[in-house]
Formats: structure tokens, sequence, C-alpha cells
């Protein structure tokens, strides 16, 4: 028999209930019986998805009955839907199904509860209180999930070691398990280098704090790119995130693009798989950004106009995450997913020897010195946010 439970949603005498924040459904009766359809017909195989996502609608059919002495026109209305998580109890689904034209069928069209939760479900269709219900079983797939990401936050450009530009270093000692370079290699980005390397660690911060604040930044974002060096001083690698340059990344039209290419792809994924919310999970790793770009600040307004250059420059990494989707009706959706970006404030000796400018420049002389020499430690640094959008089948 199946194990019937009863909907929290429903008040003493009430047999319907709507707009239950499970979808619509129906109280259990005692006593039902099947209203005149043989007893001896039975319910033998009902099919549905493997993976299943909370707010998207999925079809159940009913393929298989016991028998084939009856009136499928007359059974539809008697047949009874419920679903099961992780093997617990049954709980009713009130929503009408239809027969398939054509085929021995029966099809029930059902929104999976938003707030799902759990490994796997269960979806069972039955004629009788006194049957046991046939089953499909789906996994779960649970929000958020990866849509998208790009490269490891921490790691070099074939996701295997440190990157370069998060080590650190005194030049000697190369067993740390950080160490980059050792002093010659930094002696030899310049001639000037071997001088320059003999300044006290105060001069060095010096150079690079006066370089920081009087080229490369103004305005709201000069104390946000002042607050980084600040970390870096600190030498704690920790995560470092600040709201001022989320909002100034978030409105930069590189990053415009990058949301537009992000949402368009979501979008067509949906319409391809007519709603189905699966086919936006990818957990790849992804070591190049063709499908979607990736936002970036290299213009001259960003280098001297504002500080996003020297505060972010080049996205390293990003994750793009599904946190929910629903089906507002049979065409209708929204969804609701996040953006985290990482970049790297830190260098390596590229950064220097491919960018000849810089060299000239006493502040990022002083900065890879730090780093390199005097084991002042790098970090990452993010920005986060989440946007929704709505679509059409």
């Amino acid at each position: 028999m199946a194990d019937l439970k009863q909907d929290s949603i429903f008040e003493f005498g009430e047999t319907v209930g709507y707009n239950s924040p499970f979808g619509n459904w129906l109280k259990p009766s005692s006593g039902a019986n099947t209203q005149g359809v043989k007893v001896d017909i039975h319910v033998t195989q009902v099919t549905g998805p493997s993976i299943v996502s909370g707010g998207a609608i999925y079809e159940y059919r009913i393929t298989g009955f016991n028998t084939k002495d009856f009136v499928l026109s007359e059974l539809v209305s008697k047949v009874k839907w419920g679903y099961s998580i992780d093997e617990k109890s049954i709980t009713t689904i009130y929503q009408r199904s239809v027969s398939v034209p054509g085929k021995n069928e029966i099809l029930l069209k059902w929104k999976v509860p938003r707030s799902i939760n759990g490994s796997h479900l269960k979806v069972s269709a039955w004629l009788n209180d006194q049957d046991v219900p046939a089953a499909t079983s789906a996994a779960i797939r649970m929000y958020p999930f990866l849509f998208n990401k790009y490269r490891e936050k921490e790691l070099d450009e074939s996701a295997t070691v440190l990157a370069d530009d998060l080590r650190y270093g005194d030049g000697v000692h190369e067993e740390t398990g950080h160490f980059a370079y050792t002093i010659a290699e930094i002696e030899s980005i310049s001639s000037s280098m071997h001088s320059f390397i003999q300044n006290p660690i105060k001069n060095l911060r010096l150079f690079m704090r006066v370089m920081v604040s009087t080229l490369f930044s103004v305005g709201e974002l000069e104390a946000v790119a002042l607050s980084m060096v600040d970390r870096f001083e600190q030498s704690t690698g920790a995560l470092f995130s600040d709201t001022v340059l989320t909002k100034n990344i978030k409105k930069h039209q590189s990053t415009v693009q990058f949301i537009t290419n992000i949402e368009n792809g979501i979008k067509q994924k949906l319409k391809d798989s007519k709603g189905d919310p699966k086919i936006l999970f990818d957990g790849k790793t992804h070591l190049n950004s063709q499908l979607y770009d990736r936002p970036h600040f290299g213009t001259s307004a960003d280098k001297f106009a504002g500080g996003l250059t020297i505060c972010w420059n080049d996205t390293w990494a990003y994750e793009v995450k599904i946190e929910s989707y629903d089906m507002i009706n049979a065409f209708d959706y929204i969804v609701r997913y996040s953006i985290a970006l990482y970049d790297h404030f830190g260098l390596n000796i590229e950064d220097l020897t491919d960018h000849p400018e810089r060299i000239a420049l006493g502040g990022f002389k002083a900065w890879i010195v730090l780093q390199h020499i005097h084991n002042v430690r790098p970090f990452i640094a993010t920005a986060a946010w989440e946007n929704s959008i709505t679509g059409r089948l």
C-alpha cells in the first residue's frame, strides 16, 4: 500500500490545497476507491528523467499496466501520483494527468518543488490504495551548481602548480614550496636592479605606495588601491574584497559584455533543453575563456583616470554558479546566478620584462623585490555578486 503523507498546508476538513510552496496537492482521504475501475488493473511501469532540479517542469509517463483490458480514457482520472525524497514517505501530487494520443500511456507534467532537498527523487503512480506503486527515480542536482569555471584561482595556467605571481621568497631558500626566483634572476630584470635591491624595506614600501597613489589611482579607487597595498604589506595572503572595487568592476563595459555573454549562454542552453536546468551544469575547469571571455581593465582611463588596472588589470579566474531556477509557467522562467571574479595582487618577472615601461618605475621594482626577496606575501582579490534573469522557452 502506498505510504501517504498529508501535506502540512491543509487545515482540518480541507481536501484540496493550492499555491503551496510545494505546488498544488490533494489531501489523501481514507477509504479511497477506484470509482468503477477494476481492482485487478495495476500500474507496472513509470518513466521519467534521470536527473532533476527544483523549479523545473518534467514529464512523467505511465507506460505499463498489468493488462490491456481497459479503456485508457476511463482510467486517466483514476490515476494517483506522488513523490518521495530519499525513500521517505510519499506525498500526494494533486495534478491532472492526460492520456497520450496514439499510445497506451498516461502523461503527467509536474513542476518539481523549488525547495526540494535530498539526493534522490522517486515519482510513483498507482490506481488503488492497496497497490504497490510503480515508480521511477532520479538524482537530484541541488543548487547552487557550476555553470562555467575558468581556471583555478590560485594555480598557474596549466592548473597544476601555484602561480608565479602568488609565490614569494627570500631569493635563496628554494625549498619553501612558494619560492619563485633567485636573487640573480631578479637582478637580471634590468641593469639597475642590483643596486635597487640594496634599498631598505621602508624605502621599498614607500616607492610602491607613492607609485600606486600618484600615478595609477584617483578618486574612490585610490583608497581601494592603498588598502590593497596595506594588505600586501601585512603579508597574510588573505582573500581581499571591497565594495567600491566590486561596484567599479561591475559597471565597466568589459564586465557588462561578459555578463551579457553569460546570460545569452544560459538562455540558449535552456531553450535547447526545453527548460531543463540540468543542461546548465558544467563541472569542468576550463583553461581558456574563449566561450564567454572575461573582464579586463587595461584602457588608458583604467590605468590613469581610475585605478582598475593597478587594482585588478586582467581577471585571472572566475566561477559562475546557478543559484536557483523556477518555471513561472509552461514557458517563462527565472534564473538566479552568481559571479565570482579573481585576480592576483602580485608580480612575476614577466610582469616587468614584458612591459619595459614598468622597469623604469621604482614602484614596480620595489614591489617585485619586496615579494621575491623580502618574503612579502601577495594575495588574491575577489569581486562577487548575484544577478537574476527572466526568459521564455
